[in-house]
């Protein structure tokens, strides 16, 4: 079935009156781990009188014109998709807490990732509501997916990291992401299909451990995460999620 359009103005492009499809703000491939036992996932609210809802796809919402989507955006798409799902990885060490990974073409990565910071500061939906780049980086960023630049490993830097609850890894949960303010500048966070994700924006100087485990064309680290002892919050949801043994969309918001 064709994906319905409206018309107006692209915000990667910038051309007017092009055809502005349905896209995903989260690469659909991301909610493959969630619906690969029943073809769907669940929602669950921080407002218990919400109860679980399921649904079939993920976040979509009328962002892009059908090239920017479809050829500019998907080039970065498809090389996240085989990379992170697809087998193509080579672990080459794990220590326990770090898993040393090679075959990352570092541009095509890292822009990928990018490409999803940009998306949810774009969107209007209220699970990226957190997500607020500013004009200058949501500008900075159309620029470097436009044209296809390769930036600096400290231009928003990016680590990943795997969750995991009492040695099991969960790949089948996405959670809100959220923001936090350090030093090092304002670091976005979001985990997708079990993958931790940070993003650091407005940095000037990044910290020498923070910068030993960020994305370089040299490196693609995962550090792993105990959940219940490094990322409490998530302690507790992912307790929950394993209760009911089905894949979980988390929203914070009481949809």
């Amino acid at each position: 079935m064709a994906r319905k359009t409206i018309k107006g103005r692209c915000p990667l492009c910038q051309l007017d009156d092009q055809d502005i499809i349905d896209s995903h703000i989260i690469s659909d491939f991301f909610f493959d781990p969630l619906k690969a036992k029943e073809g769907r996932f669940y929602v669950m609210s921080t407002d218990p009188s919400k109860g679980v809802r399921p649904i079939q796809k993920g976040i979509t919402e009328h962002l892009l014109c059908k090239q920017c989507d479809g050829v500019v955006l998907s080039r970065y798409e498809k090389h996240m998709k085989e990379f992170l799902f697809s087998g193509t990885p080579n672990f080459v060490k794990d220590d326990g807490q770090v898993l040393y990974i090679k075959g990352h073409n570092y541009k095509m990565l890292k822009n990928g990732l990018l490409s999803l910071l940009w998306r949810m500061s774009l969107s209007s939906h209220p699970f990226f509501h957190e997500v607020k780049l500013g004009e200058y980086y949501e500008n900075r960023l159309r620029d470097i997916l436009l044209n296809d630049l390769e930036v600096q490993p400290e231009e928003f830097a990016i680590t990943c990291g795997a969750a995991f609850l009492d040695g099991k890894f969960f790949s089948d949960f996405i959670l809100q992401p959220d923001f936090v303010d350090s030093l090092n500048g304002r670091m976005y966070r979001c985990l997708i299909s079990g993958i931790i994700f940070t993003f650091l924006v407005g940095h000037s100087t990044i910290d020498p451990e923070l910068k030993s485990v960020i994305l370089t064309p040299d490196n693609c680290l995962i550090l792993k995460a105990d959940v219940r002892k490094q990322i409490p919050y998530l302690n507790d949801t992912l307790k929950d999620r394993k209760k009911r043994g089905h894949a979980v969309l988390f929203s914070f918001l009481n949809e």
